[in-house]
């Protein structure tokens, strides 16, 4: 079992990036955006996922495409 990253006393906010700040390397990442599709029930590609790279965009992103499922029904 891998052992969770430990982050004391550390705020995150829009402007904190998944790889610089929170030392996730690309399979954490894929994993993570996994979990939003998930969560969320959305798509992101790989494609897509080079471009949301800090919480700010991510969750933008996210709120988009939520956005369009609902309005398209």
């Amino acid at each position: 079992m891998k052992k969770q990253k430990r982050f004391k006393d550390f705020e995150i906010t829009g402007k904190t990036h998944l790889d610089r700040d929170l030392k996730m390397n690309a399979v954490e990442i894929a994993k993570f955006a996994r979990g939003m599709e998930v969560s969320f029930g959305i798509q992101i590609t790989s494609n897509t996922m080079v471009f949301l790279r800090d919480m700010e965009s991510l969750v933008f992103y996210i709120d988009t495409q939520i956005f369009k499922k609902i309005t398209q029904v």
